[in-house]
């Protein structure tokens, strides 16, 4: 949905590639968390209401030149302008990590959806895009792209190559999404040695249905509160934990300063 740009080399079929995951320095060993959301928020400066915005020209045309140096600076502006600047996201998901000891060099942040999942609106005669959460008339968009063979097999190689046995998801739709993943590729998913089945089989629901529910209704993000619970995942002699947390942008409603999702996370950490 980008607008056109003769200086940009930007036209009506022009597409943006995807933002590159944040990986930190240590993020190859068996203590790196792999931490993923939903889908980026719109975060183009012309296009985005938000405050940590990116030009489009330096997205443009780093993704029309190319080559390793090319991303190499946007990502430097990306973290610059993008996640430096966010208190409400990447702040908030910063201190919580910070205050059970997890350095960011040892992180793994992406998402579901590797890139934004938004509705093209126009607020007062300027382009303003909705990006809220992907739900009611964003959610078959989202699962068809989600959940595309293409985009499903980036996201489970980024767990496959990892030796991290540690994964948080940031609200119910990271965490029902990836519950998915793994169920599809004949995981053993389970929480007290109750095994949680069916995820893949949404009987009535339409097949993009599971982003309004959680994995398993009994278990909402509040049950996760206390610590010593978990998703235990098994498959191909792997053991992966998983921890649902609340999204950074709505925790203050629900547990303000992650107060207690830090008593979960420290009680989860190896010791």
């Amino acid at each position: 949905m980008l607008e056109p740009d003769a200086d940009l080399g930007i036209h009506a079929s022009s597409v943006l590639p995807w933002v590159p995951d944040i990986v930190g320095k240590e993020a190859d060993g068996d203590r790196a968390i792999l931490i993923f959301g939903a889908a980026y928020a719109g975060f183009i400066r012309e296009y985005s209401c938000r405050g940590a915005c990116l030009r489009l020209a330096e997205y443009a045309i780093s993704a029309r030149n190319g080559g390793g140096d090319n991303w190499t600076a946007f990502q430097r502006a990306f973290l610059e302008n993008v996640v430096v600047p966010d208190i409400v996201y990447y702040g908030r998901l910063a201190s919580l990590l910070s205050s059970v000891g997890v350095s960011a060099n040892r992180v793994v942040v992406s998402d579901l959806c590797p890139c934004s999942i938004v509705k093209r609106t126009v607020i007062n005669n300027r382009r303003q895009d909705d990006s809220r959460q992907p739900c009611k008339d964003r959610a078959s968009v989202f699962c068809w792209y989600v959940e595309h063979p293409v985009v499903e097999g980036w996201t489970w190689r980024r767990v496959t190559e990892s030796l991290a046995a540690r994964i948080i998801a940031l609200g119910h739709i990271a965490e029902h999404g990836l519950l998915r993943l793994f169920s599809r590729h004949g995981a053993m998913i389970s929480r007290d040695g109750q095994r949680l089945s069916d995820l893949c089989q949404g009987g009535t629901v339409p097949a993009w249905g599971w982003v309004d529910r959680y994995a398993d209704p009994g278990r909402k993000l509040a049950h996760w509160l206390k610590p010593g619970r978990w998703w235990t995942i098994s498959i191909n002699g792997r053991n992966v934990q998983l921890l649902p947390v609340y999204h950074p942008s709505t925790v203050d409603n629900y547990d303000p300063g992650y107060r207690q999702t830090g008593q979960a996370l420290a009680a989860w950490l190896p010791r």
